[in-house]
């Protein structure tokens, strides 16, 4: 019952902000907006108090937000009759209309399946996606920890946020991959409305819904709990609202559409660092046209949009400020992630490079021969392809082949399209309206910044997400235009069609096959990404549970799969015992110098790494390593029965 205080409190917020003479698409995302901003308060609030609990979330939730709501919205007077008329696109009776709205709703429901069947199994999700969140029910807050993971604390939270209000009222991870897929709904929404604003009729805000709903990595995205599709609503979000009061600075809805844009852009920023690569532009132009129009006193509405979206960060900020002493991450984590070379021919490269990520194929000789042309680009450059100031670890530059999995699917089809609009733009020009080009250069000019300050790695596909869902508003405007009504319904079959592989058989829920979502047991599903390591988890959590340790410490290297245990342990729903890390050698080390993060555990974990006997403390009787993981399993002296046979392998 309590899980339903949260999609309740949205739908309040829908209707508080859906007005007679307003429609439904807008008052969704501007209850969005609201409701995440919600979401921040309580979580930041309760969290002051310790009380990011059930009973607390509950309380919060059910006795004071939603009271409040239905008093407030009985008093608005409801919704006008004249309005319940107003539909996001209509009927047009047309077969081609009726059949891409079929195929959007199939895209739509087979990835909420998908989501809500399959549980997170996705590398970050492990590594820190849930384990952040499982630490932040246990301690009842969100309060930075000690760990050798640092992206558990540095990187922004607000994603984490809605899984964790979600787990808190549920007590597991059932509805955790829902949050990317709601992200994934209100951006389908978002881009109508502003191909809506940018000049398109009906016909052009369905195609820029079929373009964002068929982006591969979108679909492979949208059923996991990673945060690119998170980030992109919340930039989507505040684009459109952006465009409302730049272009209707004189209406009714100004100051709540200005307000919705500094929340939006908060929201943003405290999803992923992308944000601010591909907010700035937005930003840029929103405080010229402020300018423009309002002269000198353009002020009040740009500080009031920058007061709200860093009042909404402060929390996080605040955090990371007292353990790593900046606001957005240690410095080693920046200099491992931040170009160290700059200068017009590194961008080049870079773009290269990232484009590259999505143009890969099945055949590994079509993929060397794509690699070896760019290698030989970069030599006219007279940079190395695989320079280390500019490329991410040890990595080496190679054209990827094509795959379904989230952390490197390229959207070929879609980077095709978006080169063929921006070319199309020129001769089309005068046909579109002025804000259209603006438009533009903003979305390009979010991936020249990434080109400019992110390292060129392996995964950066993920993070081109953002770029492909804002370019699609401007390719519903374009496509009709330069290619006609019919060959653009075709480009949207094909989209489609084309579609098809990465909804159904993604490769970390796949929804045929024998890996499939329905064959393969939930526990297994934990494990897709990494099959060998389950039988020896599996084993280990045995042990620690036959030894009823009631405190296990954990001592692993930054990457290591914690999440599991977490899951095989029961401490997910609360039932398992209490787990920390220990002998952590970053920053938050201070932290485990003051309770509750002192004194024994009952069971030590290892992973990747070890720590000195001497830091743990009392001898250990127990000392098993499981292979092929590399787990070793230290039981201290005193939790060790004597008389007690240790279970042996299965």
């Amino acid at each position: 019952m309590h899980i339903l205080a949260l999609p309740a409190i949205f739908i309040l917020f829908v209707l508080i902000s859906w007005k007679g003479e307003e429609s439904l698409r807008p008052a969704i995302l501007l209850g969005a907006v609201m409701w995440g901003f919600f979401v921040t308060v309580m979580v930041e609030s309760l969290s002051l108090f310790g009380l990011l609990t059930r009973v607390g979330v509950a309380a919060a939730c059910w006795s004071v937000v939603a009271v409040s709501l239905l008093l407030l919205f009985t008093r608005s007077g409801g919704i006008r009759p004249d309005s319940l008329h107003a539909a996001p696109w209509g009927v047009t009776g047309s077969r081609a209309w009726t059949g891409l709205l079929a195929g959007l709703g199939l895209v739509i429901v087979a990835t909420g399946i998908t989501a809500i069947v399959a549980p997170p199994n996705n590398w970050d999700s492990m590594t820190y996606h849930m384990s952040r969140v499982v630490h932040w029910i246990q301690n009842q807050s969100v309060s930075h920890y000690p760990t050798d993971c640092v992206r558990q604390l540095i990187l922004n939270p607000w994603a984490e946020f809605a899984i964790c209000l979600e787990q808190v009222l549920w007590g597991g991870d059932r509805f955790a991959n829902m949050v990317q897929w709601f992200a994934m709904l209100g951006s389908l929404l978002g881009v109508t409305l502003i191909a809506e604003k940018l000049g398109g009729d009906r016909f052009d805000q369905l195609i820029a819904a079929v373009f964002c709903a068929t982006i591969p990595m979108g679909i492979l995205q949208c059923s996991s709990t990673q945060n690119d599709y998170v980030v992109s609503f919340w930039l989507v979000c505040f684009v459109y609202f952006g465009l409302v009061v730049c272009l209707n600075p004189e209406g009714r809805r100004y100051l709540i559409s200005l307000l919705a844009t500094g929340v939006a852009l908060g929201l943003a920023v405290l999803t992923k660092v992308t944000a601010y690569l591909f907010g700035f532009p937005f930003a840029l132009w929103f405080a010229y046209w402020m300018a423009k129009s309002r002269r000198w006193n353009c002020w009040k509405p740009l500080l009031t949009v920058a007061a709200i979206a860093l009042l909404i960060n402060v929390g996080h900020y605040g955090r990371n400020i007292h353990t790593f002493g900046s606001p957005f991450s240690s410095v080693d984590f920046q200099e491992s992630n931040t170009n160290q070379a700059w200068g017009v021919r590194y961008v080049i490269s870079n773009l290269l490079r990232n484009a590259a990520l999505h143009l890969g194929t099945r055949s590994e000789q079509i993929n060397r021969i794509t690699t070896g042309a760019i290698e030989k680009v970069h030599v006219l450059l007279h940079v190395d392809a695989s320079d280390r100031r500019t490329t991410f670890g040890r990595y080496s530059f190679s054209v990827p082949q094509m795959n379904r999995h989230e952390d490197g699917a390229g959207n070929p089809i879609h980077l095709i399209i978006i080169v063929f609009t921006v070319g199309a733009f020129v001769f089309l020009g005068r046909k579109l309206s002025a804000p259209s080009l603006w438009y533009m250069a903003c979305f390009l000019g979010g991936m020249l910044l990434l080109c400019l300050l992110i390292k060129w790695n392996p995964w950066n596909s993920r993070y081109h997400l953002p770029f492909f869902v804002l370019a699609s508003p401007l390719v519903g405007l374009v496509l009709k235009r330069s290619l006609g009504y019919k060959a653009t319904v075709g480009v949207a079959i094909v989209l489609f069609i084309c579609a098809l592989p990465w909804v159904l058989f993604n490769k970390s829920r796949p929804l045929f096959g024998q890996d499939s979502i329905f064959v393969k047991s939930r526990p297994a599903q934990y494990f897709v990404n990494q099959p060998e390591a389950r039988q020896p988890c599996e084993e280990v959590a045995r042990i620690v549970l036959s030894h009823e340790c009631s405190h296990v410490g954990l001592v692993f290297q930054g990457d290591a799969r914690e999440y599991v245990f977490w899951v095989l342990l029961g401490s997910v729903s609360g039932t398992g015992p209490n787990i920390r890390h220990l002998c952590v050698t970053n920053e938050s080390k201070e932290i485990g110098k003051a309770e509750p993060y002192v004194g024994m555990p009952d069971c030590i974990l290892t992973w990747g790494r070890s720590c000195k006997e001497s830091t743990i403390g009392d001898p250990l009787i127990l000392d098993k390593v499981f292979e092929p993981a590399g787990i070793r399993l230290l039981i201290p002296a005193r939790n060790v029965d004597p008389d007690r046979t240790v279970p042996g392998p299965r």
